[in-house]
């Protein structure tokens, strides 16, 4: 009743009636509810952002029926939205009037800059590291920027985001990205510029809906032959990822679709259009499926850049083969890619400890030409 708003509710009947020949007892509580409360105004006491915005937040209206539920979600979107390291709500019944209950928001920013560090190795990638930047907010209105440094023996990348809340803060934004890069693939090598802008909206039941727009160009070779793209790509992803933890989920299903593609009557140097649809799914056990499968059409597969062709193969893929060695070949056995892709993947994960727990796997898949072409296998365990 309390989390529901029925805060003056009167036991008016309460007893239990034991039957000790018949094993039995019979429970009777009868309650007067009273009247429903409502939530009044919120108040947040913060100077760092406009009110406009945090009234954004708020996933409820003054005068609708109180809900604890309702107060727990404006909790977890303003820690969600890393503006604060600390919120605390307190709903005001001393100061209710006409059962509307005032909420007072409490909050402690966070501090404004970000830096991060990291190193580590793995078999895809060598050695790796990154450095990062991020300015939590430039103004009053929530903007952000970040930008950030990785490299590999795969890879040099130097990425930068300026992003801006709209409608739902915790969600919904626009984004600015600009993007350098080399990459050093097995059989290809590739020098990137990207710029591009996207606006991504909650569409509700956890889909998140993002429209974008690319402009990006490649100075690429691969097995051999060397080539220039030069790429505008309007595209739409929509992804959705629903967990009872997402740190280390027991249930849970994990789905994306992207679609995009480019025309030579825009701008771009080739034509294609291309459907990249991946899944990961968690039953309680522990058991995980995974599948990833792409296509792409109408454009020649020799006209595309290697960061636009599928490979397969590395601990996202099909384990137990090199990272992106995967793929059709040339004449003379170098990975070219392919215009389609294939993968999937059944683990089963049991804990002995409450830290520890072992996984045997089986993944499967191939990029490919043809959907009939053969698929490569890799069978293993973990730890």
């Amino acid at each position: 009743a309390s989390e529901h708003g029925y805060f003056d509710f009167k036991w008016l009947k309460s007893e239990i009636a034991v039957n000790p020949e018949a094993h039995t007892a019979a429970v009777t509580l009868h309650i007067d509810s009273g009247p429903r409360y409502y939530f009044g105004k919120v108040d947040f006491k913060q100077d760092i952002l406009r009110p406009s915005l945090m009234q954004r937040f708020v996933p409820f209206k003054t005068g609708d029926p109180y809900n604890t539920a309702q107060l727990l979600e404006l909790q977890s979107a303003l820690i969600d939205s890393n503006y604060f390291r600390n919120v605390e709500i307190n709903p005001r019944r001393d100061l209710s009037q006409d059962y509307r209950i005032p909420i007072d928001v409490a909050l402690t920013p966070r501090d404004k800059h970000l830096y991060t560090v990291g190193v580590g190795y793995g078999t895809d990638t060598g050695a790796r590291g990154k450095l990062g930047w991020e300015n939590r907010r430039i103004n009053d209105r929530g903007h952000r920027f970040n930008i950030e440094y990785n490299t590999s023996s795969i890879l040099d990348s130097l990425t930068a985001n300026y992003i801006i809340p709209i409608r739902n803060p915790r969600s919904d934004q626009f984004t600015i990205t600009t993007k350098v890069s080399n990459d050093y693939l097995p059989s290809s090598k590739s020098e990137n510029f990207l710029f591009g802008v996207s606006r991504s909206v909650d569409r509700g039941n956890n889909w998140l809906e993002t429209l974008y727009l690319n402009y990006q160009t490649e100075n690429y070779s691969i097995a051999g032959e060397s080539g220039n793209s030069v790429l505008l790509l309007p595209g739409i992803t929509m992804s959705k990822v629903s967990a009872d933890n997402r740190i280390y989920p027991l249930r849970g299903i994990r789905l994306l679709v992207d679609v995009r593609g480019a025309n030579p009557a825009v701008v771009s140097n080739a034509q294609y259009l291309q459907v990249r649809g991946q899944a990961k799914f968690v039953h309680k056990g522990r058991i995980l499926l995974r599948g990833d499968v792409g296509t792409t059409r109408f454009g020649a597969l020799r006209n595309l850049p290697p960061s636009e062709r599928f490979f397969a193969g590395g601990d996202q893929s099909v384990r137990g083969y090199a990272y992106n060695s995967l793929g059709p070949r040339n004449a003379v056995g170098q990975v070219i890619g392919g215009e389609q892709l294939l993968v999937g993947s059944v683990e089963y994960e049991q804990r002995f400890t409450d830290k520890w727990s072992g996984a045997v796997f089986y993944d499967t898949g191939n990029a490919i030409n043809n959907w009939q072409d053969a698929l490569k296998e890799g069978t293993g365990f973990g730890v």
